[in-house]
C-alpha cells in the first residue's frame, strides 16, 4: 500500500511523465555516469558498465521541495524492502555542490549512492526536464542489457518489477550473512579492494558459517582478478597495449595484491615499455592537470581543448578518451549553478 504523501508529491510528476514524448534515447544506450569521485556521495563512482546485469534505478529530485523532502523515509523504506533483488537506487541532484549534497543526503537520512550533477549535464543527457519547485522529481530507470527507460514514480512498484527483467546478482545473497553484506556488495559494484579487510577477518572467524560464506566471496573475488587479468592479457596479444594498460591499472585500483595472478606485476612492468603506453600515461597526466585547472576555475583555452580532442581521437573507446571528452564537455563558468548552501534556507522556510 503506498504511502498516501509519497503518492501525493509525485502528482505533478505523474503528468509531466504522461505528456513527455518517448523519443528514441529511450531503450537505447544509457548515458554514462560520471567518473568523477567529487560529484559521489555515499558511493565512489559507479558506471553504466560496472552495473550492467543489474538494475538502477535514477531518481532526479529537487532539493528545495518539501514534498521531495518529505518522501525520503518512504523511498528508504521502499528501497530496504528491496535489498536482495538487483536493483541499485541512485538519487540524482541538478545545480548544488556535492559539500551541500553531502549534508543534505545526512539530514534527509538518505543512503542511496547520490550525484551532485553541478552543470545539469546528466538531467540533459537522460532527457529530464529541468528539474525544479514547479517539476520537483522525475524517474528514469537503467535495465539489464544497460539500456535507459522512462519510469514512472506514482506506479513505482511497477515500474521496478519491468526494471528487474532479466537482472540478476553476480552471487546470490541469500546466503550472505549480514556482517558480510557490505562486503557482498563491494564485490557486486566490483570494489573488490573494499570487500579485503572485512573479508579476511571473517576467515579468522570462529564461527563456520560466516568462514564458508567468507571463502565463497573470496573465491568470486579471485575469479573476478583472473577473468580481467586474461582480458588484458589478449588485448596485449592484439597489440592494444593501452587497453591491457587500462585493465591493469583498474586490477591495481580495485584489487589487493593477494587477489591478483602471480605473473600480475611482472606483466604490467612489461606493458610500460610500449610507445603507445608511455603516450597515454603521458596524457593522463596532461588531462590530470587540466581537470586540476578546470576544478579551480580557469577557462577551457584552446591549447586544453586541442590536447583534449587529440586524447579523443588517438586513444578512442578508452577510459582516457571517455574522460577527457567529459572534460571538454564541462561548462567553462562556476561550480554551481544554484545558491550553494543557500538551499537548505530555502526549505526550512517553506
Amino acid at each position: 500500500m503506498y504511502n498516501r504523501c509519497f503518492l501525493s508529491g509525485f502528482c505533478f510528476v505523474s503528468l509531466c511523465a504522461s505528456i513527455l514524448t518517448t523519443g528514441s534515447i529511450f531503450a537505447a544506450e544509457a548515458p554514462p555516469l560520471p567518473s568523477d569521485p567529487g560529484v559521489w556521495i555515499n558511493s565512489p563512482p559507479l558506471s553504466v558498465q560496472q552495473l550492467k546485469g543489474k538494475a538502477v534505478f535514477l531518481y532526479f529530485f529537487e532539493e528545495s521541495s518539501p514534498r521531495c523532502n518529505e518522501n525520503w523515509a518512504t523511498l528508504m523504506q521502499k528501497s530496504a524492502a528491496l535489498k536482495d533483488q538487483p536493483i541499485i537506487f541512485i538519487a540524482v541532484n541538478s545545480g548544488n555542490a556535492a559539500s551541500d549534497l553531502r549534508e543534505y543526503a545526512r539530514d534527509a537520512s538518505c543512503t542511496w549512492p547520490m550525484i551532485a550533477d553541478v552543470d545539469r549535464n546528466l538531467e540533459k543527457a537522460y532527457d529530464v526536464n529541468e528539474i525544479n519547485l514547479t517539476n520537483d522529481s522525475q524517474a528514469r530507470y537503467i535495465s539489464s542489457d544497460g539500456s535507459m527507460h522512462l519510469g514512472d514514480l506514482i506506479k513505482f512498484d511497477d515500474t521496478i518489477q519491468e526494471a528487474l527483467k532479466d537482472a540478476e546478482w553476480k552471487l546470490d545473497p541469500s546466503n550472505v550473512p549480514d556482517t558480510l553484506r557490505d562486503a557482498w556488495m563491494a564485490i557486486e559494484l566490483g570494489n573488490y579492494k573494499a570487500s579485503g579487510a572485512l573479508l579476511r577477518k571473517s576467515l579468522n572467524s570462529p564461527k563456520k558459517e560466516l568462514q564458508e560464506a567468507a571463502k565463497r566471496l573470496q573465491e568470486a573475488v579471485k575469479t573476478a582478478a583472473t577473468d580481467d587479468f586474461e582480458a588484458a592479457k589478449k588485448a596485449s596479444e592484439d597489440e592494444q597495449h593501452w587497453r591491457a594498460y587500462e585493465i591493469c591499472q583498474r586490477l591495481s585500483d580495485h584489487f589487493t595484491p593477494a587477489d591478483l595472478p602471480s605473473d600480475f606485476a611482472e606483466f604490467k612492468k612489461t606493458l610500460i615499455k610500449e610507445p603507445k603506453v608511455k603516450t597515454g600515461t603521458a596524457a593522463r597526466r596532461t588531462l590530470d592537470g587540466i581537470v586540476k585547472s578546470l576544478n579551480a576555475g580557469k577557462p577551457l583555452n584552446k591549447k586544453f581543448k586541442a590536447q583534449l580532442e587529440k586524447m579523443v581521437s588517438d586513444f578512442e573507446d578508452s577510459d582516457l578518451a571517455h574522460d577527457a571528452q567529459a572534460a571538454l564537455d564541462r561548462p567553462d563558468e562556476g561550480t554551481s549553478t544554484k545558491s550553494g548552501r543557500g538551499f537548505k534556507t530555502e526549505v526550512e522556510n517553506e
